[in-house]
């Protein structure tokens, strides 16, 4: 049980990752990111440990929810909090970040305030693209992989048929192969891969291009003229 006078203020500075397209690797490409300021976040401020409120003249069971602060232009604080330990975990937040973990909190009366700074992580997975005929890897093919219609590459299977997409945060990518291998057909359909997991692996399928055998032409019949019969020869006698 903490009873005291004193006022404490929580704040919180928040940053998350932004994706900003592709950088080409030796076997394909990866993700690179820049950091921002997050808006509509709200983390919840709860006890630690049954206590006494006295400036709200109020009592918490542990785990009680005692206040949210919100997040707005990557800040956000909650002030007129008593001596006593606390936590804080985020409430709300972007599906396609993952939350910060738990912080453990505790006022004391040599601490007025106390700070933290956090950046939210994307989930990120990788893709990897194979290409082939059924049999046999496929080097020399050209894909564009875009991510959402904004950020886009063109990456060539290397020796072993594959491109290799990876450290990139979940969301829809297309696929579209701009050149076939050598001798064979290009594939004009556009691939849609949700990400959503570690790793998805896609295949690509290519068919021969089958040379029709080629024909002679015949020579032209030239027809000859009928041959008018022979008027038989009548013998004089």
């Amino acid at each position: 049980i903490y009873i005291s006078p004193y006022f404490f203020c929580q704040k919180i500075y928040k940053k998350g990752e932004i994706f900003t397209g592709f950088k080409e690797t030796e076997n394909g490409a990866e993700g690179i990111y820049t950091e921002a300021s997050m808006n509509d976040v709200v983390y919840g401020l709860y006890a630690s440990e049954d206590f006494y409120d006295f400036i709200n003249d109020k009592s918490y069971k542990k785990d009680d929810l005692i206040a949210e602060i919100n997040i707005n232009n990557g800040y956000g604080y909650i002030t007129g909090l008593s001596y006593g330990h606390y936590y804080i975990k985020e409430k709300k937040y972007d599906e396609l970040y993952i939350p910060t973990d738990i912080i453990k909190v505790q006022f004391e009366n040599d601490s007025s305030s106390i700070i933290y700074e956090f950046v939210n992580k994307l989930k990120k997975g990788n893709i990897i693209v194979q290409k082939s005929d059924n049999e046999n890897p496929l080097s020399g093919a050209i894909i564009n992989i875009s991510k959402e219609n904004q950020y886009n590459i063109n990456l060539v299977s290397n020796s072993d048929g594959y491109i290799k997409i990876n450290n990139i945060p979940y969301g829809t990518y297309y696929l579209q192969e701009k050149k076939a291998p050598e001798g064979y057909q290009l594939d004009i359909e556009q691939k849609i891969i949700e990400l959503n997991t570690e790793t998805i692996e896609y295949k690509f399928i290519n068919e021969k291009i089958i040379d029709e055998p080629s024909v002679e032409p015949e020579d032209p019949k030239v027809e000859e003229p009928p041959v008018e019969p022979e008027e038989p020869k009548v013998e004089e006698t």
